[in-house]
């Protein structure tokens, strides 16, 4: 029976037997067992299962077919019901979400009203609901040209460091961008000093199913929109998370819009009913060696760990990356965290030191620079290894420079593990 919210139904994580999945489909109806209207279908949403999101009506009563392949025997099918919260397509909207530092959610996406110019009144101040004032936001990344189809806004409590919004994740099927703005109040929204964008990119395959890593390289890569910016405490920030699709002379290779709702809605068949989209948020607080002038310096015996989830991307060159090749764009692939061994210690060894990266259950990757400061950089190299696989990189001897180290993982974000050893005659 519907309650007015956005519902979810879903045998993603219960329809397996051992290493297969059962193979479901759900169908969704509407009106009464003699008149049955199909609201929605699904099959593919997670491999060969299904999930169906829809807004439901106040004592509506729903019905649902679960199907099954026929190769399998089963006790039966188990479906989970779930409610998600619906974003609000204005920023002055009551029941705008309110986030702080640690916070995570899933948001039904406000249906698309492309072309729309409502107004917007608040405090004597008018404002179209569906525009935000135009911020010379930096960026982290190749700056890419997109064209918004639907937006939600949320409210962002200030932490006094520098926070991430980002919708990195496992429901977030289309590409987005995230716009980060401050204010008195949503009729004086204005642009905040410092605001960094960035990507963070994930695959949709062939059968609709989305990978944060490069599992699925073959399907349709999307791109997940982030924001960095260094907060005051208490305040209130205004975040614009918008469904996007490329411009047609970017020259992007990312899903469209409509592409993205319908691989979330189904898998995909002409017959089969679209459902509404989903996106993944989280709120972070960002990590004080996320960028390269903070990094974390490293002596004989140092053994550090750290976490890039709470990172953003580095606009800084891989060079020699296995994977990347002749690519044009040689960035790293993840966000990363930066590491430096001064001057001063690797004076202390005529034989240089040993960096040694573990990434548990994840593909590790650094790259290596020498300079004076974070300015003058140059890459020495690049080390990617294996799953579950530590790797490791041995430091010039006679080097008369810093040298700075980025970690990251391949297409993921995680836990990571350094260790530095320094090398002996005896060692080499």
């Amino acid at each position: 029976v519907g309650d007015g919210t956005t519902m979810v139904l879903s045998t993603c994580n219960y329809a397996r037997i051992g290493r297969q999945g059962i193979d479901t489909q759900l169908n969704l109806y509407g009106g009464n067992c003699e008149a049955l209207t199909c609201i929605a279908s699904n099959s593919e949403y997670c491999e060969d299962n299904a999930q169906i999101t829809w807004q439901s009506e106040i004592g509506s009563v729903y019905y649902v077919l679960v199907r099954r392949s026929k190769s399998h025997v089963t006790d039966g099918e188990k479906v989970a019901l779930d409610r998600v919260v619906r974003g609000s397509r204005a920023c002055h909207d009551a029941n705008v979400t309110t986030m702080e530092a640690g916070d995570e959610a899933i948001f039904a996406f406000p249906p698309s009203h492309i072309g729309e110019d409502r107004t917007e009144k608040q405090g004597g101040h008018v404002q179209s609901a569906s525009t935000a004032p135009s911020c010379d936001f930096a960026s982290s990344t190749t700056k890419t040209a997109t064209v918004a189809v639907a937006a939600t806004w949320l409210k962002v409590i200030g932490s006094g460091g520098f926070m991430i919004v980002t919708t990195h994740g496992y429901a977030t099927r289309m590409n987005t961008t995230a716009e980060l703005y401050g204010g008195a109040h949503c009729g004086q929204l204005v642009c905040v000093d410092g605001a960094v964008q960035s990507w963070h990119r994930g695959w949709i395959g062939a059968n609709g199913r989305m990978s944060l890593s490069s599992l699925n390289a073959g399907g349709t890569m999307v791109r997940h929109g982030s924001v960095v910016w260094p907060s005051m405490l208490g305040e209130t920030y205004y975040i614009r998370l918008s469904e996007t699709m490329a411009d047609a002379g970017a020259g992007v290779s990312g899903v469209p819009a409509s592409a993205g709702r319908q691989a979330a809605g189904s898998g995909l068949d002409d017959d089969e009913r679209p459902t509404e989209s989903l996106m993944s948020v989280f709120v972070k607080q960002v990590a004080s060696n996320d960028i390269c002038e903070n990094a974390v310096p490293l002596f004989d015996g140092d053994s550090v760990s750290g976490d890039t989830a709470t990172a953003t991307m580095d606009d800084v060159e891989a060079c020699g990356h296995p994977l990347l090749g002749d690519a044009d764009d040689r960035t790293p692939f993840s966000p990363g965290l930066w590491y430096q061994i001064p001057l001063a210690e690797l004076r202390q060894s005529d034989h240089g030191f040993k960096v040694l990266v573990c990434f548990p259950d994840r593909v590790a990757t650094m790259t290596v620079f020498a300079g004076d400061s974070c300015e003058d950089l140059q890459c020495l190299a690049t080390q990617s290894g294996d799953v579950r696989r530590c790797i490791e990189y041995v430091t010039p001897t006679r080097l008369e420079t810093n040298i700075y180290i980025l970690v990251y993982g391949f297409l993921s974000t995680g836990s990571v593990r350094l260790n530095l050893r320094r090398l002996y005659w005896w060692s080499v």
